[in-house]
C-alpha cells in the first residue's frame, strides 16, 4: 500500500499539463467549460470541457493493438505500479480508459524493426487484411519507414472518416487536437486522404526527436551564457550559420594518445581533447529534414508532389559545409556515422566526459547523459538561415506510427479509444517521459520546459520524409556523403539526387494509391 501511495504521489507532481477526465453520464456539455475533477484520488485539476471526452459504455469490447515487439512498452506497462514513473502513467493511462469506457486493451506483439523482422510484421498485416473477414485488430503501431508501404497497399482506413459524434459531440479521432501532428496531416494526405498518424500515443515520438545537446562549460569560453543561447532561440537567430561558426571556432586541441573509436561498420573516428560539434547519422539526416528545401513540391493543380528537376540549393549548402568541408577538413567536428546504438553511446560518452560543445542527437539520450553530467543545455535544431521562419524538429525513423486497418471491425469504439489514448498520453505519458529523462529538470526549469515544449511542437513530418522508403531514400543520402575509412572521403553529391528516378518512384507510387485506394 505504501508503494502504491509513493507512485501515486510521484505521478501527481510530474503532471505538468492538464489531465483528463470523461464526464459523468449524467453531465451535459453545456453546463460548464471548465470542470474541476479528481486525478488518481489525489489532486485536483481543473481542464477544459473542449479537451474531454464523453464517457461511454462499450460493453467490454477488445481494443487490440499490434505493436513490435522492440516497443511494446509503448503500450503496456509489464511493471504496473512498481516500475518507472513512465510504466506508471502508461498503467494509469491504460486503466483509465479501460474504466471509463469499458473495454480491455490487449496488445500483441511481433517483429517488426527496419532490417529485423519487417517483413514478418508487414506480412501480419497484409493477411489480416487478405482474410476477407472483418479484422480483430484496432489499431496498428509500426516502424514508421514503412508505414505508407502499408498504406498506399490498401491496408490502412482513412483516418479522416474516424471522427463520430455522440451525444451531440465530436467523440471520435479529432486530428486538429494537439496530440497529433498537424504537420503530418497537412503534407501527407493524398486526394485529402491521411491513412497513418504520428501523435502521443506512441511515445517513440519523444524518444526519437533530434534535438541539440549543449555543454555550457564549454559554450561560455565564447563568452555565450546559458541565457544567452536560449535568448537566441527565442529571438529566431539560432540558424545553422550560427551554430557552426560557433563550433568551428572551439579549440579542439591535440589528438588523445591511444584514442581512436572503430565503429561497427569500419568507420573511424580520432578522438580529441574536445569537438565544437558532435553528429549522429540519424541527426545527419535529421538536420536536412528539418529545413525547408526539399527534393520534392506540391503541384498545386493536381495536390501530387513532383521531384525537384535541380538538386535543391540547400542541400548543395548543407552537405558541402557540413559533412564534406568541415568534417573532412575539421578535426573539431565528431560524426558517429554508423546508426547503431553502441555505436550512438561512444558519442554519448564523449559528451558525458565534457569533450563536445553541441551534440546533435535523439531526446531519449538525455537520460544517458545525465547518469554523468547534469548541467548541460537543451536546444532546437537550427534554422537553415535568418529567413527561415519556424524551428522544425526532424525525428528518427524508428520511432512508431499509428494507422487503423481497412477491414477493422467497431469502428466507432475503435476511434474513441484511439482518441483517449493519444489524449492520455500527451497529457500524463509526455511529461513524466520529460521528467525521468530530464532528471527532473522538466517541471523545474522554465528554459528546459519551453525548448521541450517548442521541440515538440513543430515536429517536420512532410510527405518526403515519411513515404521516403517509397520513393528511393532520398533523405537518407546525405550521411553518404562522407564516408570515413582509412582516410577521409567525400562523395560528390551530383552522384546523390537522380531527378528522374526519383519521379519515376513517385509515379509508380501514385499508381498504387489510385489501383489500391482510389478504386
Amino acid at each position: 500500500m505504501f508503494k502504491k501511495i509513493i507512485a501515486l504521489l510521484m505521478a501527481a507532481l510530474m503532471l505538468c499539463g492538464v489531465l483528463v477526465s470523461c464526464k459523468k453520464d449524467d453531465e451535459t456539455d453545456a453546463d460548464a467549460e471548465e470542470t474541476t475533477v479528481s486525478t488518481d484520488g489525489d489532486t485536483e485539476e481543473t481542464l477544459n470541457d473542449a479537451d474531454t471526452l464523453i464517457r461511454r459504455d462499450f460493453g467490454g469490447a477488445i481494443y487490440r493493438i499490434l505493436s513490435r515487439t522492440s516497443t511494446l512498452y509503448e503500450y503496456e506497462s509489464e511493471d504496473g505500479l512498481n516500475g518507472s514513473a513512465v510504466d506508471q502513467q502508461v498503467y494509469y493511462r491504460n486503466t483509465e480508459v479501460e474504466d471509463e469506457f469499458n473495454v480491455k486493451i490487449k496488445v500483441d506483439d511481433e517483429k517488426g524493426d527496419w532490417g529485423n523482422g519487417s517483413d514478418v510484421f508487414i506480412a501480419k498485416v497484409e493477411n489480416a487484411v487478405k482474410a476477407g473477414t472483418t479484422s480483430t485488430y484496432s489499431l496498428i503501431s509500426t516502424h514508421s519507414s514503412y508505414l505508407a508501404n502499408l498504406a498506399v497497399s490498401g491496408y490502412a482506413y482513412n483516418m479522416n472518416n474516424l471522427n463520430f459524434e455522440y451525444e451531440g459531440k465530436k467523440n471520435g479521432i479529432d486530428l486538429t487536437k494537439e496530440w497529433w501532428s498537424d504537420e503530418l496531416v497537412e503534407d501527407c494526405s493524398i486526394d485529402g486522404k491521411i491513412y497513418f498518424m504520428v501523435g502521443d500515443i506512441a511515445y517513440t515520438l519523444y524518444e526519437y526527436m533530434e534535438v541539440v545537446f549543449f555543454n555550457p562549460a564549454l559554450l561560455e569560453g565564447h563568452n555565450v551564457y546559458t541565457d544567452d543561447i536560449y535568448d537566441l532561440v527565442r529571438e529566431g537567430g539560432w540558424t545553422f550559420e550560427k551554430m557552426m561558426a560557433l563550433a568551428k571556432d572551439l579549440d579542439y586541441g591535440s589528438k588523445l594518445e591511444d584514442k581512436t573509436i572503430t565503429h561497427s561498420n569500419g568507420f573511424y573516428q580520432n578522438v580529441y581533447e574536445r569537438f565544437g560539434l558532435m553528429l549522429t547519422s540519424h541527426g545527419v539526416q535529421a538536420m536536412y529534414s528539418s529545413i525547408e528545401d526539399n527534393f520534392i513540391y506540391k503541384d498545386e493543380s493536381t495536390g501530387r508532389y513532383k521531384a525537384n528537376t535541380k538538386l535543391p540549393e540547400a542541400f548543395v549548402t548543407y552537405v558541402d559545409e557540413l559533412l564534406v568541408k568541415n568534417i573532412v577538413e575539421n578535426n573539431g567536428i565528431y560524426w558517429n556515422q554508423p546508426a547503431g546504438n553502441a555505436d550512438l553511446e561512444k558519442g554519448n560518452e564523449l559528451f558525458k566526459n565534457g569533450q563536445g560543445m553541441f551534440y546533435i542527437q535523439q531526446l531519449s539520450a538525455a537520460e544517458d547523459i545525465s547518469t554523468k553530467i547534469t548541467d548541460f543545455g537543451i536546444l532546437p535544431l537550427p534554422k537553415y538561415n535568418a529567413t527561415q521562419e519556424e524551428y522544425y524538429t526532424g525525428v528518427r525513423d524508428t520511432m512508431s506510427g499509428v494507422f487503423v486497418l481497412s477491414n477493422c471491425e467497431k469502428l466507432e469504439m475503435v476511434a474513441t479509444i484511439t482518441e483517449a489514448m493519444c489524449m492520455k498520453s500527451y497529457q500524463k505519458v509526455r511529461p513524466a517521459f520529460y521528467e525521468i529523462t530530464m532528471k527532473g529538470r522538466y517541471s523545474s526549469n522554465t528554459d528546459v520546459q519551453e525548448m521541450l515544449d517548442m521541440i515538440r511542437n513543430n515536429l517536420k513530418l512532410g510527405f518526403g520524409l515519411m513515404y521516403n522508403n517509397l520513393i528511393g531514400n532520398p533523405y537518407y543520402n546525405v550521411q553518404t556523403c562522407y564516408v570515413n575509412t582509412s582516410k577521409g572521403q567525400s562523395t560528390k553529391i551530383e552522384t546523390l539526387y537522380n531527378a528522374k528516378a526519383l519521379q519515376e518512384k513517385l509515379d509508380a507510387m501514385y499508381l498504387k494509391v489510385d489501383q489500391h485506394i482510389n478504386q
